[in-house]
């Protein structure tokens, strides 16, 4: 966790995998393992590459984790608002772009903190 820290990650959602759990001869170390790193990490999953355990595990809990961070969204942005559009092309994944009349219509995966900077814009279905 201190290492968490310099790196100004400490506080910041995170999956802890216990992995190679294949090679672990008795179970109950893993649990009490699991038991004292609950209140610091409680996303913990125990896994073992080797012996293909815990993979969907790690995969939906990691979906899930950026599910929370990013939307997809789609906008109505006027070419004027160039700003805009330089900040979508740079910090989002641009998944579509179109022109209609003087607007660019752009749907892209976009970070939770900029999709709020762009609602004005947010073309809603």
């Amino acid at each position: 966790m201190h290492v968490l820290s310099e790196l100004g990650a400490e506080g910041k959602p995170m999956i802890t995998v216990l992995n190679k759990c294949d090679l672990v001869e008795d179970p109950r170390h893993i649990d009490k393992l699991t038991a004292s790193l609950k209140d610091k990490s409680p996303n913990i999953l125990v896994a073992s590459a080797y012996k293909d355990i815990g993979i969907e595990e790690i995969l939906a809990a990691s979906a899930k984790l950026l599910e929370e961070r990013v939307q997809k969204n789609t906008y109505s942005i006027p070419q004027t608002e160039g700003q805009h559009l330089n900040q979508l092309y740079q910090e989002a994944k641009v998944l579509n772009t179109d022109y209609e009349a003087n607007n660019v219509i752009i749907t892209a995966i976009v970070p939770t903190i900029i999709a709020g900077r762009l609602e004005k814009f947010l073309i809603t279905e």
